[in-house]
């Protein structure tokens, strides 16, 4: 017993320490995140992380005041070490604050009205914690400080912790569903269950006061319960907080690196598919085109009831389709440069080529992102499908108007495909009816995408396509 009376004798006289260690934590924290992390990357959540350094380095800031401005009383007036404390609540208001505009902002790459909210979300906390504790410390004096400090605690310590918990933890299945890198969605859900338990040790567990839950639940019966100040718990989630996130900061880069040599990878090989496909053109087909030619020269030469006559005609057929055949193998090759072009302009070219060639009014309507860029191998497929259904209504819907409408929600890009001509026959609108290879590879591809496709029959006659393509 007297070796537990001595550790809490040590613990009593090094809280200086721990509340030193506790701040160090923090702004340690805050400043290699600030010095690590990079914004030249593709990814959203990524560029937020400053606000995260920041709440590290005010918060560490502030925890230190408890530390250093009681070592000040024996040399300033009583009022000067009473502002000294009110400037360490602004600085502690103001990193709960920066931590919640870092939450709404994750919060807001998926809830889009959010975004729109966010700024004046985090303002209007702050204006309102502002007004209630300079109104507090008016009335109130020197001592409604710690009443005031609690209510900080409560009102934008929670609060904001627990948003970025919940923001992250969120960030953490998005990531999943991405299939980005494992370590990604992994060290996020590590970084939101550490601001779990620290919204719990910092935003609840708060100074004794005279009002619920404070005079329950709070630092006193903390320590009565397990025996230790819960400064010692806010350092361990303090600690995982800064591991994590700069583990995460450290996924990040690697996921960009492999991102790089990715898109190096694409380019060498365009580069090489266009030299194919030069070579092709400029060998195989013009010495199949000069063979042409020969035979044709030969044919002239026979008499037109000539037995072989026949023959050479099936010749110069056979030499036309390996041709033809060439030749749309090469824009195969060539077209894999709209895989690299944003979606909007893909439809674009889509849609001037197939007027141009067949006089057939396009009605195009875009309401997704301008900048939309899918992968590589998704929208080479968009593409097959969408030329496909270009050329169906081309062949067989005898139809002299398109409409086309494009919009992205919740991750999801929805086309709809109408045209006003004869209508698809009924037996065509399942996939058992899907016969013909066009609507086989249609629905193939569709699977490829984890899409879902739909043919319906409108009212007003024609026929509606419905498409659904997972953005990512």
């Amino acid at each position: 017993m007297s070796w537990l009376n001595l550790f809490y004798n040590l613990l009593d006289l090094n809280m200086p320490v721990v509340y030193f260690i506790y701040g160090l934590t923090f702004f340690t924290s805050g400043f290699i995140i600030l010095v690590q992390n990079r914004e030249s990357n593709p990814f959203s959540f990524n560029k937020d992380l400053w606000l995260l350094s920041l709440f590290g380095i005010f918060h560490g800031l502030s925890e230190w005041g408890y530390l250093f401005i009681p070592l000040q009383q024996t040399l300033f007036e009583p009022t000067t070490i009473f502002s000294m404390y009110v400037f360490r609540s602004f600085l502690s208001a103001f990193s709960f604050i920066v931590l919640l505009n870092f939450g709404l902002r994750v919060l807001a790459t998926r809830l889009k009205w959010l975004k729109r909210l966010n700024e004046v979300i985090t303002f209007g906390f702050f204006i309102i914690w502002a007004g209630f504790y300079i109104i507090n410390l008016h009335f109130g004096g020197m001592n409604s400080r710690l009443l005031a400090d609690t209510v900080t605690h409560y009102f934008l310590g929670f609060t904001s912790i627990s948003i970025t918990s919940l923001a992250l933890y969120s960030q953490a299945n998005f990531s999943h569903q991405q299939q980005l890198a494992p370590d990604i969605s992994r060290n996020e859900r590590i970084l939101a269950i550490s601001f779990f338990f620290y919204a719990f040790f910092e935003g609840i567990i708060v100074s004794q006061q005279n009002f619920f839950p404070a005079n329950i639940i709070n630092s006193s019966w903390f320590f009565h319960i397990t025996k230790l100040p819960v400064q010692i718990f806010r350092t361990v989630c303090g600690i995982f907080i800064m591991l994590y996130s700069l583990k995460l900061i450290g996924a990040f880069q690697r996921a960009t690196e492999n991102l790089f040599l990715q898109a190096k990878e694409d380019t060498l090989r365009l580069a090489e598919r266009e030299r194919i496909s030069r070579d092709l053109h400029d060998g195989v087909l013009q010495t199949l085109y000069a063979a042409e030619l020969i035979i044709e020269s030969c044919q002239y030469k026979l008499e037109p009831t000539s037995p072989i006559q026949a023959d050479m005609q099936k010749s110069i057929e056979t030499l036309d389709v390996a041709m033809q055949d060439l030749r749309s193998y090469i824009i195969g090759i060539k077209n894999e440069t709209i895989s690299h072009q944003y979606l909007l302009l893909m439809f674009r070219n889509i849609i001037d080529k197939f007027q141009t060639r067949y006089q057939i009014i396009v009605d195009f309507n875009y309401e997704a992102d301008p900048n939309l860029l899918l992968t590589p191998n998704r929208q080479e497929h968009l593409f097959h499908i969408l030329s496909e259904l270009f050329n169906n209504v081309a062949k067989h819907s005898k139809a002299n108007r398109v409409t086309i409408y494009v919009k992205d929600s919740r991750h999801q890009l929805y086309i709809y495909f109408t045209d006003n001509g004869i209508g698809l026959p009924k037996e065509f609108l399942e996939p058992a009816g899907w016969h013909g290879l066009g609507l086989r590879h249609i629905h193939e591809r569709v699977m490829i995408l984890q899409g879902e496709i739909s043919f319906d029959l409108p009212l007003q006659g024609g026929t509606l396509v419905s498409l659904l393509v997972p953005i990512s």
